[in-house]
């Protein structure tokens, strides 16, 4: 299944022909599995009517950038796990030599072996973590402690998140990375409502995490919510 040969936004590899790429979405072909969430785990490309895994040889930074461009996540700050470390697949380990210089639109533009040759076994299918940097500021509270909770991943466009799966414990995560106390912490339906973008959707924190980016949530910018639900935290 090759990729688009021209880069489209919403239009990133398919069996279909450029010229259809170029007014319709393509499905997706790259998928991370075995992760925490959706933004890490195990590669699994999809070829020729099915998926399967990605040898680690020659996998490089440039590789698993193109991997979370591929799947829309913004800001991401990749990292490429080698050695199995999301577990060995069961799955026909279709790509092997897979090295990128940084030039390439996509994954399957970057040097590769022919499809389905390898020299690998599953101890070294490669993994691949999107998780995008995070950044947070409480805004329009009655203190620096308090406020609807916006946040950022290039520290200039901000937007809000949605209080859906948001409970004290995503409180506390936001309250650790300003460094307020977060013991007591508290979230609340903010009655201050933002203007910009929701960001960020349905996330589910344990509580223990340094920063956001390591909580279960939604595709960074996708929601189903409204600025009524956005999100606001007490740290204390």
């Amino acid at each position: 299944m090759p990729g688009c040969s021209t880069v489209i936004p919403d239009c990133i590899g398919s069996s279909q022909q450029t010229k259809q790429c170029n007014s319709f979405p393509c499905p997706a072909v790259i998928r991370l599995v075995d992760g925490s969430n959706a933004y890490e785990g195990r590669l699994e490309v999809y070829h020729d009517g099915g998926w399967g895994t990605v040898c680690d040889d020659g996998f490089n930074d440039k590789a698993a950038t193109l991997v979370c461009k591929m799947l829309n996540v913004s800001g991401a700050i990749p990292k490429v796990y080698t050695g199995g470390h999301f577990g060995a697949g069961s799955l026909p380990i279709l790509l092997d030599d897979v090295t990128c210089d940084g030039t390439e639109n996509i994954l399957f533009d970057c040097r590769h072996s022919t499809w389905g040759t390898n020299n690998c076994g599953h101890g070294e299918d490669v993994g691949v973590s999107c998780f995008a940097s995070i950044e947070a500021r409480l805004a329009g509270g009655n203190s620096s402690h308090t406020g609807l909770v916006e946040v950022s991943v290039d520290g200039s466009t901000w937007g809000t998140i949605c209080d859906d799966s948001f409970t004290s414990n995503g409180a506390k995560v936001v309250c650790r990375m300003l460094g307020y106390p977060s013991s007591n912490a508290s979230a609340y339906t903010s009655p201050r409502h933002g203007s910009g973008q929701i960001f960020l959707d349905d996330v589910n924190c344990v509580g223990t995490e340094s920063t956001l980016d390591h909580c279960k949530h939604s595709t960074w910018g996708v929601n189903d919510c409204t600025h009524s639900e956005d999100v606001g935290v007490i740290c204390a």
